[in-house]
């Protein structure tokens, strides 16, 4: 099946989707399960406007693609992050074991290019990635990244966030994280066991605890 907002051209009138998801996970109920299709979110200007892909809140679960699956049989393409979250509604769990993410989204402010990203992660989660392909396609600029954690604290709540990846790959034009301290940001957790990447992960995690050496 094919998902896909049919929104027309970018007007200031007519920007009603701008960062609304085309698919939404709420609660601690709801769980969703994706192993094959294609979800086209990839409608907005790019700069600061744009729609996401899958957006999991309010302790929800999303699992995206079967275990050693083809790639090509799930593919999301959005315009902001194909995989998103929202540091006012967390947290969620999110699963990725196979899949095509692409992400266009190109920001040039300084204080958006943390959107810049195929993976939005702003809020406290269990997130595990066991394969696919993650590719920010905005090729020209220096600031896309693949997965953003921009935060440290939401309001007075830390981000408490458990990344564990053991697969896939990850391309940008940028490092592959955007990172909001690496150093102090503590409550923060990424382990790195297997895959890919487009840039130098020591120099961008070098003070992250539990990074793979």
């Amino acid at each position: 099946a094919t998902i896909s907002c049919p929104q027309e051209a970018v007007t200031e009138g007519n920007n009603w989707y701008d960062a609304l998801p085309i698919i939404s996970v709420h609660g601690v109920n709801g769980k969703l399960t994706i192993t094959s299709g294609t979800i086209n979110a990839n409608v907005g200007n790019g700069s600061n406007c744009g729609m996401y892909g899958i957006s999991v809140m309010e302790g929800a679960e999303v699992i995206l693609g079967e275990k050693n699956a083809d790639n090509s049989v799930l593919t999301v393409n959005s315009m902001f992050s194909a995989i998103a979250m929202n540091g006012l509604t967390s947290p969620g769990r999110i699963t990725v074991n196979s899949g095509t993410y692409n992400s266009s989204v190109s920001c040039t402010a300084s204080d958006e290019t943390k959107f810049n990203s195929v993976i939005y992660l702003p809020s406290t989660a269990n997130v595990n990635i066991n394969g696919g392909v993650f590719t920010e396609t905005a090729t020209e600029n220096a600031n896309a990244h693949v997965i953003s954690i921009p935060y440290k604290k939401v309001g007075d709540s830390s981000v408490r966030l458990n990344l564990n990846i053991s697969g896939g790959t990850f391309k940008s034009k940028g490092n592959v994280f955007n990172y909001a301290d690496p150093t102090t940001a503590d409550k923060v957790k990424v382990a790195i066991s297997g895959g890919t990447f487009s840039s130098d992960l020591k120099n961008e995690l070098g003070g992250t605890k539990g990074v793979v050496e």
